[in-house]
């Protein structure tokens, strides 16, 4: 997977209207600078002369606890520590809470050519806000066939070879009162490195394609309440045309994993062929995911059930039904 990047001219004018940056040093050749980790810093430590474990490729976020610190230190001294700070070049520094640099390390800056941006808002804020930015920007994604819904709650990814029934079966489910969130092409996006979230195409999204029919406008047909813009997928589901070679589950005792940006996922594979109502299988499979959240598992309890019964009954007896 293809490491992501962002230059600095991007994140300036993605972030300007939250943060309503200052430039207090820009130029064309800062701006193209490249920022290669989501992390921000704040270089405290670094101005007290402590060098280890500085992370020179992160944002660096200058708040009134750095500048006051900086400002009771001796001229000559203060000056050391901003020169070998801005000598590691980070790729952008930015002063909070309306705080300013001192002259010399404008002056400095110019030298090594890191851009510098100013902004008013308070430091944690900004921290906060530019963390769930950066986290969006660098977070693993990839672009998957399917379709996704909301059904009973539950984030529904599903797949299948084009023309298995998988858009007619997203109708069905709206017409039964859930929620699309993405037709044919789902975008998905793996979050803190713990969960998945899937969100539709911006030039298709809220439309789905059926054969015979075409492109069918869900917000206006069936209302705002029939859409979502992003969910996260908890399930994935399967659908394929019936073999009758294959033989599928019938009692649900093993539970199948299915993987996507290294995450596991439950996986259910529905066979298809005429006469069996998928939608209302989803429905059940989401239903089902649910319960086994809180701990009802019906097969494994049948199982158990049934070994009681096993266990009870003597040596070459039938067991009654």
């Amino acid at each position: 997977m293809k490491k992501k990047e962002i230059k600095v001219r991007k994140f300036l004018s993605e972030t300007q209207s939250l943060m309503n940056f200052k430039k207090l040093f820009t130029n064309e050749s800062a701006l193209e600078k490249t920022i290669t980790l989501p992390d921000l810093n704040r270089p405290g430590l670094f101005f007290s002369g402590y060098y280890e474990h500085f992370d020179n490729k992160r944002i660096q976020i200058i708040g009134k606890a750095e500048i006051s610190f900086l400002s009771q230190m001796e001229e000559h001294i203060r000056n050391k520590h901003i020169e070998k700070f801005l000598a590691s070049k980070p790729p952008l520094i930015i002063f909070a809470h309306t705080t300013k640099p001192l002259p010399f390390f404008i002056e400095k800056s110019k030298q090594f050519n890191i851009p510098i941006l100013q902004t008013d808002t308070k430091t944690t804020r900004v921290i906060g806000m530019l963390t769930s930015y950066l986290e969006d920007v660098f977070s693993p994604s990839k672009t998957i066939h399917g379709n996704l819904l909301e059904v009973h709650g539950v984030g529904v990814l599903i797949l299948g070879a084009s023309g298995v029934g998988k858009s007619e079966s997203s109708l069905e489910l709206l017409e039964r009162g859930h929620c699309l969130i993405a037709d044919d092409v789902v975008t998905i996006t793996k979050k803190m490195g713990r969960f998945l979230i899937g969100s539709g195409h911006q030039m298709i999204k809220h439309h789905v394609e059926v054969r015979g029919l075409g492109i069918i406008d869900i917000h206006h047909i069936y209302g705002a309440s029939s859409i979502r813009n992003e969910k996260e997928i908890d399930i994935v589901v399967a659908l394929e045309d019936w073999d009758t070679s294959k033989t599928y589950e019938r009692l649900g005792l093993e539970d199948n994993i299915y993987t996507l940006l290294d995450l596991p996922l439950p996986h259910i594979l529905i066979p298809v062929k005429p006469g069996r109502n998928i939608a209302i299988l989803i429905e059940v499979a989401a239903a089902s995911y649910r319960l086994k959240q809180v701990g009802i598992h019906p097969a494994t309890q049948i199982e158990k059930k049934m070994l009681n019964v096993i266990k009870k009954t003597p040596s070459g007896a039938n067991i009654k039904s």
